[in-house]
């Protein structure tokens, strides 16, 4: 990086935009520079590869640094600082797995095409599967999940109104498994509801005995899936237990599991069953998204867009913090993709903003205090903001906004409003 960074300072290198920010970014050990054909360009960068190998100790290997002639130089044998005994060539040069050749059809043969036949060749040797995705076969990648979700009743978790006990469950056998359930639950719970008398029986969190939900697995199999199929409307309550061993062909020795099961069924959905006004579950909702032809995460993005959520304990927790209502969120949520293109710098933004960054705070060192000072606690807000250390960090800002002309008082905890409007502290910028 500090390489990548000298070497854009030097005025006689072009292609560099003066106070611009750019991509610098060295992947492993390699490296590729694209050069003029001047002299002056390749002895630059060579004193400057030389003098950062000087003082770091990382330095070139030269029998595989490959120089690759382009341009008017293709066709002739310059060696520029011979003494280095580089890989000169005309033909060929590969980097990061893409070969640069001088010639544009040979560059396309060379990466492009071996890669779509390295892309048939692994489609091919999946053709026969094809039997692996037909509904009517068990996949064998499917068995792990199937072999968990049917304790559960297989796809009915979906549309059930899944408890937390649940997803615990799962998670101890199939972390990945009890996520995807935990993720749809949060897109479906907010869902709006339909009058119906559909409330599904099983694995529901409002229908529990000693905190745990029911699942007949044979009752299940007897297609018995909704709480009105339990309920005789003629006479206004439940069926008795005779009458659902007639209908439903149940085992004489069920008595206990029954009436446990009706008596757990909360008293306002038996009088909304009465009068037909039973919040619905999640199953048409779920055929709908079955149904459809492309099922992407426009879906989920569009249920987010039309049930926002409430602001989180780390919003509310900054709020504390700057003594005001509300913040502009959304600015502080987009402001780090306008202010960098570095994905370094945007993930610690979000880590920063989520409250996530690990402290001496947190019970995971010996001490408390702060690394810098060792005289404060070390919280987020000490650590970035208030140490003694850091405080000249803020004062060289407070002089720069001066010096554009931007009169601000930089206080965590004095909340100011920024002459553009926008919020002035630690999580945003003025606008120029």
């Amino acid at each position: 990086m500090k390489i990548a960074h000298q070497y854009s300072e030097n005025s006689s290198n072009e292609g560099f935009d003066k106070d611009e920010e750019i991509k610098q970014s060295l992947f492993a050990d390699h490296a590729t520079y694209f050069l003029n054909d001047n002299y002056d360009s390749f002895h630059n960068l060579i004193e400057s590869l030389t003098l950062y190998g000087m003082t770091s100790g990382l330095k070139l290997n030269k029998s595989k640094c490959i120089v690759l002639r382009v341009g008017k130089l293709k066709q002739s044998n310059v060696q520029y600082k011979k003494e280095m005994k580089f890989n000169w060539t005309s033909d060929e040069a590969t980097t990061l797995g893409i070969t640069c050749t001088n010639n544009e059809k040979d560059t396309v043969l060379k990466n492009i095409l071996p890669k779509l036949k390295n892309l048939k060749n692994c489609l091919k040797s999946w053709h026969h599967f094809k039997r692996y995705l037909d509904n009517t076969n068990t996949s064998k990648w499917k068995l792990f999940y199937q072999k968990l979700l049917k304790k559960y009743g297989d796809s009915l978790l979906f549309e059930c109104n899944i408890s937390n006990t649940i997803l615990h469950e799962i998670a101890n056998e199939n972390i990945f498994l009890s996520d995807v359930l935990s993720a749809w639950s949060d897109v479906t719970h907010n869902l709006e509801t339909q009058t119906s008398s559909k409330t599904i029986l099983w694995n529901n969190k409002d229908i529990t005995s000693n905190n745990k939900t029911f699942f007949y697995k044979d009752w299940f199999e007897r297609s018995i899936k909704y709480v009105d199929q339990l309920y005789d409307y003629r006479i206004k309550d439940f069926y008795s237990f005779n009458d659902i061993c007639y209908i439903y062909g149940i085992p004489s020795n069920n008595f206990l599991k029954y009436y446990t099961l009706i008596k757990s069924i909360p008293i306002h959905t038996k009088s909304e069953i009465n009068t037909n006004n039973t919040p619905c579950t999640q199953t048409t909702f779920v055929e709908n998204i079955l149904g459809r032809k492309n099922k992407t995460n426009t879906i989920f993005y569009t249920l987010q867009i039309k049930n926002p959520t409430e602001n989180s304990k780390t919003q509310n927790k900054w709020q504390v913090l700057f003594r005001v209502h509300e913040l502009n969120w959304k600015h502080i949520f987009t402001m780090p993709y306008k202010a960098t293109i570095e994905s370094t710098l945007r993930n610690f933004q979000y880590k920063y903003i989520h409250r996530i960054i690990t402290t001496n705070k947190c019970k995971l060192s010996n001490s408390n205090l702060c690394d810098f000072c060792s005289e404060n606690i070390k919280t987020i807000e000490h650590l970035f903001w208030e140490c003694k250390h850091i405080q000249p960090i803020w004062n060289q800002l407070t002089s720069f906004l001066e010096q554009q002309q931007l009169n601000v008082k930089l206080s965590f905890l004095n909340y100011t409003p920024n002459v553009s409007g926008s919020s002035i502290g630690v999580f945003s910028s003025p606008e120029r």
